[in-house]
């Protein structure tokens, strides 16, 4: 894989002038110029501010950490949390586990820098949608035990990748049934890959998003996929998390979201994951990303790293880029 192959996007934008306190582009490592990161402070006050880091998603090899597919996260700032929102190499540049090893060194960096920019390294949480849940999955599965799928190397080395907290959004969990059970053929699953990402993925030679997001055909290779699947390291010191998914989700099918909460609470021995079904509702869903369950999902961040639930009356509204 080309260590020098630039992300392509063309979807649309939020506007970053909108936040009155903002870092954009920060490198958090060196191995890539995709290794960046945008962080968003809440307008007003002194901090250290809790934090989400934000893993976007996009088949493994599209999207962007400014892009709108996760818009409502960057309604948190306003709602008194810093955003740290993360771009990571893609499969196509390079597959698993770099960008799980991104995602890490990126909190590493959070940590290492948090007196810095107003963070508070105690409380960080991390939030992820599609194939960003995924690697959010892996980063919450196995943040705890230093080393374990991490590059050290990347930097911050005297810091920890662990998180406190986990939003999972129609994340996969279990690659080989994943690419075993997706009903969609891998045709129909490439017309999802972002248009201008296309001509990389194709150029792989790799069939589907999740084989150029793995470096290899997932059914094919039951023990390389396990060792890339969050269901293999779920231990009873699994941060809280909520899971939610739409059970009409044609790309990645509910049950996976499913395995991993029981599996999840198995260990824990407590509910310590909790699962939002979404009945009719696809991958991406306008129900998931609306308002009313933004608040939800904010108080279920409340409960976790504040110890308080708050009621999220004002959520405003995000600019977009023309």
């Amino acid at each position: 894989m080309s260590s020098a192959m630039p992300h392509v996007y063309t979807g649309q934008y939020i506007d970053p002038a909108q936040f009155k306190r903002k870092w954009l582009d920060v490198p958090y490592a060196t191995a890539s110029p995709s290794q960046k990161l945008d962080i968003y402070l809440p307008d007003e006050g002194e901090g250290p501010f809790p934090v989400v880091v934000l893993v976007h998603g996009g088949g493994w090899c599209s999207g962007d950490k400014r892009g709108v597919t996760m818009l409502p996260a960057f309604k948190l700032p306003s709602q008194g949390y810093a955003l740290v929102s993360v771009e990571w190499r893609f499969g196509q540049e390079e597959p698993v586990p770099a960008m799980i090893h991104d995602a890490k060194a990126a909190i590493r960096f959070i940590r290492a820098h948090q007196e810095q920019y107003l963070l508070d390294g105690n409380k960080v949480a991390i939030w992820g949608n599609s194939s960003g849940g995924y690697i959010a999955n892996m980063v919450a599965a196995t943040g705890w035990c230093t080393g374990l799928i991490e590059d050290l190397s990347l930097g911050w080395e005297d810091q920890h990748s662990e998180v406190q907290a986990l939003v999972s959004w129609y994340a996969v969990t279990d690659m080989f049934q994943e690419d075993l059970c997706c009903p969609l053929s891998e045709e129909e699953g490439l017309r999802y890959v972002e248009p201008g990402a296309l001509d990389q993925v194709l150029s792989t030679g790799l069939p589907s998003m999740q084989a150029v997001g793995m470096g290899f055909v997932p059914r094919k290779n039951y023990e390389q996929s396990m060792a890339m699947s969050p269901v293999c390291y779920v231990e009873s010191n699994f941060p809280p998390a909520l899971f939610q998914h739409g059970m009409a989700d044609p790309i990645v099918p509910f049950t996976q979201s499913v395995a991993m909460v029981r599996l999840v609470n198995d260990a824990a021995g407590e509910q310590r994951a909790k699962l939002d079904l979404f009945d009719g509702a696809v991958h991406g869903d306008p129900v998931i990303k609306s308002d009313e369950n933004l608040v939800r999902v904010l108080q279920f961040l409340d409960e976790v790293l504040l110890g308080k639930v708050r009621p999220h009356e004002n959520l405003g509204s995000v600019g977009i880029l023309e």
